[in-house]
């Protein structure tokens, strides 16, 4: 008896094995090169081009809007909002290159977090220290910023003013996101033709030379808003600092790290905000 028993148990678990064996297995969001038509598939990544009513949207998926994008299929039902990150869970078409969506979740903040040290190059940044008033719009400002590397790459200096790197630092005022540096095409004949070891370009702005920041590791930067006071043929002349577009009184400033996205930034983290009291609009010149 418990050998007929036993030979049941292991025919009910062949069953089991044989109903579902043959369904494919899901594949992880790093793998999505290698699926195959039928197979079940997750993918993580930002809604783009959604028209409200469509029963489809793009999710973009890595660094490049064309390459890492997939078109999603959908019920019609589901929350879906432009820029909102999410995970979508379906069955591959392969003859349409294309998700058909049988489950939909919004990411948490937590998740998004957890979903960007995977895929990008991730950097936090904190503000521990900063000028508390700027006389006017010539000085310079100095902030010092803690970069954490959160992600899986280091982070040189020399990427930050690589015109090929993905990715850059924002400064935001009046939620306005600017540029915090420029662009290198030759970034080394850049530094030999400048005497301090900050970035000495469009005003003096930039960030003080670094060592690399390795992944999970962090390093205290100095980054120069701008301002300089030079000397010219009839005495002096000032270069203006990020705040030369602003109204004397109190000005919020805070720090993002962003996909550039072709002029269109596409922001991973931004710091918490620091408020600094301009004190004049006038370049003053000694």
């Amino acid at each position: 008896m418990k050998k007929i028993k036993l030979f049941s148990l292991f025919f009910i678990l062949f069953l089991i094995a044989g109903c579902f064996g043959n369904d494919k297995e899901e594949n992880d969001l790093m793998e999505l090169d290698n699926i195959k038509d039928g197979d079940r598939v997750t993918i993580t990544g930002r809604v783009s081009s959604y028209t409200e009513g469509n029963l489809f949207f793009t999710l973009v998926d890595g660094t490049n809007p064309y390459e890492d994008s997939y078109t999603i299929f959908i019920d019609g039902d589901e929350p879906i909002v432009d820029g909102d990150y999410v995970r979508v869970s379906g069955i591959w078409l392969e003859d349409n290159n294309a998700l058909d969506t049988e489950d939909f979740k919004v990411l948490s903040e937590e998740e998004k977090r957890a979903y960007f040290k995977q895929r990008f190059v991730y950097l936090e940044t904190e503000i521990k220290d900063y000028p508390d008033n700027i006389t006017h719009t010539c000085e310079t400002p100095k902030f010092t910023l803690k970069i954490n590397n959160e992600g899986k790459e280091k982070i040189s200096h020399q990427q930050l003013h690589d015109e090929n790197f993905e990715y850059a630092f924002y400064y935001f005022i009046k939620d306005e996101p600017h540029r915090m540096n420029a662009d290198f095409e030759d970034y080394e004949k850049v530094f030999e033709e400048i005497s301090d070891n900050h970035v000495g370009h469009s005003g003096n702005r930039g960030f003080v030379k670094f060592s690399d920041i390795a992944p999970n590791n962090s390093r205290e930067v100095e980054y120069w808003a701008g301002g300089r006071i030079v000397p010219g043929e009839m005495g002096t002349a000032g270069m203006p600092n990020i705040f030369e577009h602003y109204s004397v009184g109190k000005i919020e400033i805070s720090f993002g790290w962003a996909l550039k996205n072709n002029f269109d930034p596409i922001f991973l983290f931004e710091s918490e905000p620091v408020e600094i009291n301009l004190l004049s609009t006038t370049c003053e010149m000694n």
